[in-house]
């Protein structure tokens, strides 16, 4: 184990339950603290895509490594108090090491460890996840499915084994995401079950290509009666970063696997490429392919049914970054018909200076 390993398992040896806020802070947790929050920012440093996923909590969805790393940091930089101590005081413990474990600073043994000597057992679950993030972070399928099947999660292990699914998702498995599909439980936190479902069908687009993600997107496994058409549209997303907004509504109207595909699920992915698109930023006028578009979507009937009502206001309201002129701007605030939203689009968007 390296030293600073020594010092998160002495850490959390140290570290009482129940929290005493009364009590002195143990000495061993302000080393650990301060020698952590450290390699956190050193690990921050380097630009790339070496950006894993990462849950602090057990039963929470998974962001990124890189988010949650300045979440936790920004807790300590933001603070009023100037003594260090006092700083030091907003950052946790138990979730500066699971950060550091899956951003490759400490090692898995640290975690193995901090398990054993952990004195809160309600943070016992979150660290075994934890070992199953900062393996998946590696690489190492096979030693995060080992440890999805530990008694330390309590009965939960399905949240680990979303963890693996999540990275089989993103990395285009379809197949091994669908073999675990079982072992995820999906009867719990349906809403979770949906993100990863749109991960599945995304993954398998972006590495396979669009008709690979067609074909998941129908699975028996991914497809239900109210998101068939968002998994259709959701085969299309990476195609809005490698193709202009015309080829990809050309794409979409000759293709007959997005024949069944309605109009405003289009429209959202045409406006997704322009944005992938944009125009000069210091342009104070409108994408030269909005007014088309912009066209199509206030067309959309509001009044067929409250799907194609919300969907033509969430369309419009996307199109607010790409509006460099005022007479555009009344038109899209206009054609909105949820008052709230409405309002949330008051001023042009910020144009740099020249």
């Amino acid at each position: 184990m390296t030293d600073l390993d020594g010092l998160a398992v002495a850490a959390i040896s140290a570290s009482p339950f129940p929290y005493d806020r009364a009590a002195p802070v143990a000495e061993a947790v302000v080393r650990f603290k301060r020698a952590g929050l450290r390699a956190l920012r050193e690990r921050l440093e380097p630009a790339g895509e070496d950006d894993p996923l990462f849950a602090s909590a057990l039963l929470s969805l998974p962001d990124r490594l890189s988010r949650m790393a300045r979440r936790q940091l920004r807790k300590v930089d933001d603070s009023d108090d100037q003594s260090e101590t006092s700083r030091l005081e907003f950052a946790s413990v138990y979730v500066l090491l699971k950060l550091l474990r899956v951003g490759g600073v400490v090692s898995d043994d640290c975690l193995r460890q901090a398990i054993e000597t952990a004195q809160h057992p309600m943070e016992v679950p979150a660290l075994q996840r934890a070992r199953v993030f900062g393996f998946l972070a590696e690489h190492e399928v096979e030693a995060a499915e080992r440890e999805a099947e530990s008694p330390h999660l309590d009965g939960r292990n399905w949240a680990a084994w979303r963890a693996i699914g999540e990275y089989h998702a993103e990395h285009g498995n379809e197949g091994a995401f669908l073999t675990l599909w079982p072992k995820f439980d999906a009867r719990q936190k349906k809403e979770w079950i949906e993100r990863m479902r749109q991960s599945a069908v995304e993954g398998a687009s972006r590495h396979h290509g669009w008709p690979a993600g067609v074909r998941l997107a129908r699975h028996r496994r991914i497809a239900t009666k109210s998101n068939a058409d968002l998994m259709l549209k959701t085969a299309l997303q990476p195609l809005t970063q490698s193709k202009t907004t015309s080829e990809l509504d050309q794409l979409i109207a000759s293709t007959d696997e997005f024949a069944d595909l309605p109009e405003a699920w289009r429209l959202v992915s045409l406006v997704d490429a322009m944005l992938t698109h944009p125009q000069d930023p210091v342009s104070q006028a409108d994408h030269p392919e909005l007014e088309g578009i912009l066209d199509r979507i206030i067309a959309l009937d509001p009044t067929e049914s409250k799907e194609q009502s919300r969907l033509r206001d969430y369309a419009l309201s996307k199109t607010w970054p790409l509006i460099g002129q005022e007479a555009t701007l009344r038109r899209m605030r206009s054609a909105i018909r949820a008052p709230m939203l409405r309002n949330e689009y008051d001023r042009l968007r910020d144009v740099a200076p020249d």
